[in-house]
């Protein structure tokens, strides 16, 4: 009751002095937020107004695909597309606002991207087998051929099969035969094999070796007991199985030709640079590409889709420019991107219209399409939009 109450007032000041401080303090943090805040909206209209956030949008397509492999269970298709047109349509309406514009176009990216991977192995979908007790015997038709060094390997479009427990009959087998005794596209043949399913990962986290079969649609892989036999089918010839079929035709007879004109080791390299069949080029030639570091060049890809497209848009374009009726009175560059167009196409099914082809076939498309459409032809967001392409066409591809 005799304390002096002066200490008291000062402690009631001390403690007053404490909320100012923070208040203070949180003033200067709300200021520095908002400075950010503006600084990063500044930054993103900058980078949207100057086109290079599209750069970015391919990479996050991928990491949606890479999230959709990485799941542990089959999503739901419909939660995903859901997902993904929901963010789409949100990112859309938030055009005025850069930053929340950025970053919901951003998850709506990863979203196709996991949407895109979930529809298309939906879309694939097929059966696989389980181990056979035995020998099954197949019938269908040959979808392609594959001629190697010591054993060919067809690939079988089955219209049946039968065979002690067999469980399931796969849309397509993949199946080595002796060097030599491979029937041509088309042909109609019954097999013996004995199966397996694609090779599944040695451990967890491994690489798949049954992924890309699997995107193939290849539900079998094994080998042949004995020779094939051609039988008469009533199911008519899918459509997909004649034009590989045709396909097949004028690649063998491409091939035929340079290697009467073309003497070893020659010939095989031109086979192999002109029709992607590798099967000629000999084992010494392999050996030498492999230890110069040139055995990518064999594998037909963008340098060869490249100089072939790069060669008929410059001789079509000169030979054109020779004429002057032709050259003042009509669009000799469209013409010519046209003819190189069509001339990249043609060669792409001559190679076998492999994965790396295809993809280089896109890339030169837009090239050739920016060209078409007097817009520049180089530059990184023709690669952005052949990435999309590519990946959606076949979200596997971020694997390989």
């Amino acid at each position: 009751m005799g304390d002096d109450p002066q200490p008291r007032h000062a402690k009631a000041r001390a403690l007053g002095a404490r909320p100012a401080s923070a208040r203070t303090a949180g003033f200067e943090l709300w200021r520095v937020r908002a400075a950010l805040l503006k600084r990063l909206e500044k930054d993103v209209s900058v980078e949207i107004a100057s086109g290079r956030l599209v750069l970015w949008l391919p990479v996050l397509f991928a990491t949606g695909i890479l999230i959709y492999f990485a799941a542990e269970q089959e999503p739901s298709l419909v939660a995903g597309l859901l997902l993904a047109g929901l963010l789409s349509a949100g990112a859309m309406a938030a055009r005025a606002r850069p930053v929340t514009f950025a970053v919901l176009t951003a998850i709506a990216a990863l979203a196709w991207g996991f949407s895109v991977a979930t529809l298309q192995t939906a879309r694939i979908a097929h059966p696989v087998i389980m181990p056979p007790k035995g020998a099954v015997m197949f019938t269908g038709h040959v979808e392609a051929v594959e001629r190697r060094a010591k054993a060919d390997r067809i690939l079988l479009r089955v219209t049946s099969a039968e065979g002690k427990g067999l469980e399931t009959v796969p849309e397509r087998v993949r199946l080595s035969l002796p060097k030599g005794t491979a029937p041509a596209v088309g042909m109609a043949i019954t097999q013996l094999a004995r199966l397996l399913p694609p090779l599944a990962p040695t451990e967890p986290g491994a690489y798949d070796f049954g992924r890309g079969p699997w995107f193939q649609g290849i539900g079998a892989v094994g080998f042949a007991l004995g020779k094939p036999k051609l039988v008469q089918i009533d199911t008519p010839v899918p459509w997909g199985v004649r034009f590989q079929s045709w396909v097949a035709g004028v690649r063998e007879g491409v091939a035929r030709r340079i290697r009467l004109a073309l003497s070893e080791p020659a010939a095989g390299m031109a086979v192999a640079l002109v029709t992607g069949d590798r099967s000629g080029v000999s084992p010494e030639v392999e050996e030498s590409m492999r230890r110069s570091g040139l055995t990518h060049v064999l594998s037909i890809s963008g340098l060869h889709m490249a100089l072939v497209a790069g060669t008929l848009f410059a001789l079509v374009r000169g030979l054109l420019a020779l004429l002057p009726v032709l050259a003042l009175n009509y669009p000799v560059k469209s013409i010519a991107a046209v003819a190189a167009l069509a001339g990249s196409a043609f060669y792409l099914l001559l190679s076998g219209y492999d994965v790396p082809a295809q993809r280089s076939f896109i890339m030169t498309g837009l090239v050739l399409a920016g060209v078409l459409v007097g817009r520049p032809a180089l530059s990184l967001r023709t690669v952005a939009v052949a990435a999309f392409i590519v990946l959606a066409l076949a979200p596997q591809a971020v694997l390989e």
